[in-house]
Parts: structure tokens; sequence; C-alpha cells
């Protein structure tokens, strides 16, 4: 027996040495210098907890693939941006991304459910699992994600049990939790990014007119004509179905992404079934004859086309769903128009009569698009700490701000602000541009979609402490009567069959007599076209939506 363990310590000396001379091996490979770097890499992570979340996650470097929608053209490789290596580091988890553009991923996820062959972790922005995350589940392609959130993910439990919107938004109407999802806020709250688009007008070609500003649609109407008077040949744009929010005025969404359906309290009703939608119709058709409307709205306006060659013709007075991060003169700042007197105002939505409170309709999304563990995922539990980490306080600024110390520091309030290396960069690169080879979020939403960051860059380019952004977010938030119908809600099989089977049809109906009956090529009544409406199933339409909602609020 001592000659056989002399002989074994004889042979690990010789194969330490071995292993000691290799390292001087100048045809050592590439992959086993990287291999040693990552390993050793996590030694010099100290240990930390952060929120309940232990890092590093794992003492050997373990790996993940992770299919995601990344849209950065300056970094194709998310593990080449600074702050991806950083995660790395920080986790001591590699990931082989699996980036997809926007354009792409529709019918590249289709490709990968067809193939079987999934990734550790999948993020497909709005694009999510054909038939719902239930479906998946079912399907054997999702993961139970229920029990790896409670127990594995600290952090994105600590967010759900802070705000009950994300958390009834975030579940399912069995209480379970399918996905973690990414979640809206500022640096530091998690909350509803508000209303970001509304009405806007050229406030550079109103000024001169001499005019007090409307706040009820008939004195809108009196400003168009004035501005018709004076040669302008298209003084309001709507939207393609000749809807916009001046119905708010009449009580009623004429949005087609609502579905044409809205809230009375809890009590969920068709607003194209309602009075106001026909009052709304009358008069717009009114001023279409008057030659008030854009001819051409049905193509849609600069912010669905992206043509602003009628804003650089001054030929458009009133803009209906006009984006926030557009007003002001950020079209010439980003250089989609050249003239730089050119600036749209956000307004509040009009009234009826003077006095009356304004209403919106408005989307207030927290808990955005769905984050899945699939069942191809042999660490399932590992997978769900490394994701918990996204929505960490220092995950999300990582993710948004990059590298503290050479990006952004934090102030005396414990909130991160750009340094130099960002506002006023020695290579004379954009903002933009350095976060282009820091940041994950810069291509993608993963975790904390942390908007703050975006006004703070809008100060920065704007070099102005003003936020002209933020402050026609306010605007278009200030009504506080809100006919919203969450969008988070769930159906049935059955529900979603029968819905699919009655709503295109509805929705097409509606669409084609709104603009019809706008340019004065149809002249049914609207308690006519109401009884066809009904024919068609808007009622059974209400009904399911109302079903669907009570569940929402039993959450």
């Amino acid at each position: 027996m001592k000659k056989i363990i002399t002989m074994l310590l004889a042979l690990c000396m010789m194969a330490s040495t071995v292993a000691c001379s290799s390292g001087d091996n100048e045809s050592s490979s590439v992959s086993d210098s990287n291999s040693s770097e990552a390993q050793t890499s996590s030694t010099t992570v100290e240990k930390q907890d952060v929120g309940g979340l232990q890092l590093p996650l794992t003492d050997e470097t373990e790996e993940l693939t992770v299919w995601c929608v990344y849209n950065n053209n300056a970094v194709p490789d998310p593990n080449d941006l600074k702050g991806v290596q950083e995660l790395e580091r920080r986790t001591n988890v590699h990931i082989n991304w699996i980036p997809v553009t926007t354009s792409e991923a529709s019918e590249k996820q289709g490709i990968l459910f067809s193939s079987g062959d999934l990734p550790d972790i999948m993020y497909a922005a709005s694009f999510t699992y054909p038939g719902g995350l239930a479906k998946g589940v079912e399907d054997g392609v999702i993961a139970d994600m229920d029990p790896l959130i409670r127990e594995y993910m600290p952090n994105y439990m600590a967010i759900l049990n802070s705000n009950e919107v994300a958390r009834r938004q975030a579940t399912s109407d069995e209480d379970k939790l399918m996905a973690a999802y990414v979640m809206v806020g500022t640096d530091t709250t998690i909350e509803s990014e508000g209303t970001w688009n509304g009405l806007a007008y050229r406030k550079d070609l109103f000024d001169p007119m001499g005019l007090e500003l409307p706040e009820t649609v008939s004195e809108w109407h009196d400003v168009l004509l004035k501005a018709k008077e004076n040669g302008m040949p298209a003084p309001f744009s709507p939207g393609t179905n000749g809807g916009s929010n001046l119905s708010l005025a009449y009580g009623v969404t004429t949005n087609a992404t609502d579905n044409y359906l809205q809230l009375d309290g809890d009590t969920v009703v068709a607003s194209v079934l309602q009075d106001g939608f026909g009052q709304y119709l009358e008069e717009m058709r009114s001023w279409f004859s008057e030659g008030l409307i854009d001819p051409n709205f049905t193509s849609g306006g600069p912010m669905v086309t992206r043509d602003y060659s009628g804003v650089e013709n001054d030929s458009t007075l009133l803009y209906d769903g006009w984006y926030a991060f557009a007003c002001g003169n950020t079209t010439y700042t980003m250089g989609q128009t050249t003239n730089p007197d050119l600036y749209f105002q956000a307004i509040t939505n009009p009234v009826l009569k003077p006095g009356d409170q304004p209403v919106q309709c408005s989307q207030r999304i927290i808990a955005k698009d769905p984050i899945y563990i699939t069942t191809a995922c042999e660490k399932p539990e590992l997978a769900a700490q490394w994701l918990d980490y996204w929505w960490s306080d220092e995950g999300t600024y990582l993710s948004w701000y990059g590298i503290e110390g050479e990006t952004y520091e934090l102030d005396e309030e414990g909130t991160p602000e750009f340094t130099e290396l960002v506002t006023n960069n020695p290579d004379g690169l954009a903002p933009s541009d350095v976060l282009y080879q820091y940041t994950f979020n810069s291509g993608s939403w993963f975790g904390k979609h942390d908007v703050e960051q975006g006004w703070k860059m809008a100060n920065i380019i704007n070099n102005s402490e003003d936020n002209i952004q933020l402050d026609s977010t306010a605007i278009f938030s200030a009504p506080e009567t809100n006919l919203w119908l969450t969008s988070s809600l769930a159906f049935t099989d059955a529900e979603g069959v029968e819905l699919t089977s009655l709503q295109t049809a509805v929705n097409t109906l509606i669409e084609e007599y709104m603009v019809n009956y706008i340019n004065g090529n149809d002249s049914t009544s609207f308690d006519d076209f109401r009884e066809t409406l009904s024919s068609y199933g808007m009622d059974r339409i209400v009904e399911i939506y109302q079903a669907a909602y009570d569940r929402y609020l039993a959450r």
C-alpha cells in the first residue's frame, strides 16, 4: 500500500509539473485561454448580496443560451458590449446570445419552435408564444416559471410585491406567474411611463395667427378654418381610420388598437355603440367637407409614414397621435426636418363645453414583454437567478447606464448620472453612440425599462435642463379620467376562438364605415350602422371582454 501511495504521489507531482509548464506553451489554444480567464475571473468578484440574490451565481463559470430581440447595429454581438462583459464578471455566467432584429423576430421565432432546438431563455419582445404562455407550458416548450420566480427571483418578486398594478398585470387568472415581465419605471420606481402620445399643434405656425389657444372642439374648428383661409391645405391630420383624441370630448375612444372598447367604471362598453361616437363622426364629416382634414388621412401622418414632407411644407396645423419624444423641435435636431423654427406643442384633449373635464383613453402598462425559460434548459434555477439580476437596481443601472465610474456616477441621492464620457465625449462621439458600446438596453429591453434614462438622454441631446418630451408626457397624461381597458386580459380557449371569428369582421366593418362616412362616400345613418354592428356580434364581444375583465380584477 505504501508503494502504491508513493507512486500516486509521484504521478500527481509529474502531472502538476506538466500543467505548470504547459502555461508557457505558445501552442495553447485560444479557447483554453479564454476558458481559463473566465474561470479565474470569478475569484476577483467579491461575494455580495443584491436584493437577496447572491453573486457570483456560481463558483465555476456556467453557460446559458439566450434568444432575444436585439437592435444594435454598432455592436451586433452582445458579448462585445462592455456592460455585458461586466455582467458576466459579476454573475460568472457566460451567455451564448442568439440575437434577432425586430423585423425578423416573428419569422425566426416560428422557425425556432418548429425546429425544436430551443435556447435556455427567450425574450421575444411583443412576439409571444403562439396561443399564449399557458399554451407554451401545455405544449412542453415553456418551463413552469411560477416556482422558479417565487424561489429564485427575489428582486423580481420585490417589484411585484411593491406595485399592485404590476402584480396583477404579471399574474394569470389562476394566480400563476407564467413569465418574468419587463417592468416599466424610473431609476428608483416602478410605474407607468404615462400617456406618451396625443394631440399636438405647430406652435410656430399658430402663434403668428394671434389667436387664443382653443379649449373646445368647436374652437379648434374655428382655428383650423382660419388656417385654411391662410392657405394651409390640410389643417388637421387624424388617424388612418378617421379617429382621433378629439372623440374623447364626446366620451368615446375611436382608437382601433382599443378594439373600440372602453371602461365605464368597472363596466366594459363598446365605444362604437355610444351616441358620442356618431356625434364625433358627424363633426368630422362636416370638417372634411370644409377641407379641414387632410384628404389623404388614410395613408397616415408623419408618425406612421415617417414622411415629413407635409411638415416641411407647413400644410398641417393640428396632428393626432403625435409622440412626446417628437415634440418641441426634436424633428429638426434629429435631422428629420430642416426648419430650425419648427415646434410641436402637446395639448390636453379638448372638451365640448368650457369648464368640462377632459378625459383620456391611454394605456397604463407596467408589465410589458414576457421573458421565459424553456424546457430545454438543464439549469433552470441558475437561469432564473441570472434573469433576476436584471431587475435589481444594480442590474438596471448596468443595462441602462453602463459601468459605474466610466459612463455614470451615483449622485448624493444614489441615482445614476452620466459622466462626461457620455455627455462630452473626448472623441466627439454622440451620447447614444457611447452607450451603444456599453449598454445592452441600447438595443433591447431586458429586466426593467428605465424611462428616466431616456429623459436624461433627451436633456443631453438638447443641451438643456428643460425636457420638452417629459413636459409633453405630463400634458398628455393630465386628464384624471382614463377610459382605457387594460390589455392584460386573459381569455379562455373558447373565448379566444370566438373573439377571433368575431373581431376581424367587426373591426373591418367599423373602419370602413368610419372612413367612408367621414369622406362622404357612405350616407348610412349611425343608428342603422349600430344595428348592423350588433348583428355582427359586437354585443357578444363586450360580454367576453367583461368576463375577462372581471377575472382580471379578481387576480
